[in-house]
C-alpha cells in the first residue's frame, strides 16, 4: 500500500508546475505556513495560496480521471483508493 501511495504522489507531483509543486510540498507535506513558503520562494502569500489551490484542484482532477479509467497498466494497485 505504501508503494502505491508513493507512486500516486509522484505521478501527481510531475503534472504540476514548479511553483504549484513547491507550494504543495512546503505547505501540505512539510506543514509550512503560506507566509514561510512565500518568503522562501520569494513570492507573495497570495501567490502561494493560489498555487496551492491550483495544485490541490489538479490533484483532485487526476484522482477523478484515474478512478474512472482505472490505473495505468504499469501501476500495481489503484491510486484512486488514496484520493
Amino acid at each position: 500500500m505504501r508503494e502505491t501511495i508513493e507512486i500516486a504522489f509522484l505521478t501527481v507531483i510531475q503534472l504540476l508546475t514548479p511553483q504549484q509543486r513547491a507550494a504543495l510540498i512546503l505547505c501540505d507535506v512539510l506543514d509550512w505556513s503560506a507566509k514561510d513558503a512565500a518568503d522562501l520562494l520569494e513570492i507573495s502569500v497570495s501567490a502561494v495560496n493560489s498555487a496551492l489551490q491550483r495544485a490541490r484542484l489538479g490533484s483532485a482532477s487526476v484522482c477523478r480521471r484515474t478512478s474512472r479509467r482505472g490505473p495505468p497498466a504499469w501501476m500495481p494497485a489503484r491510486p484512486s483508493a488514496i484520493c
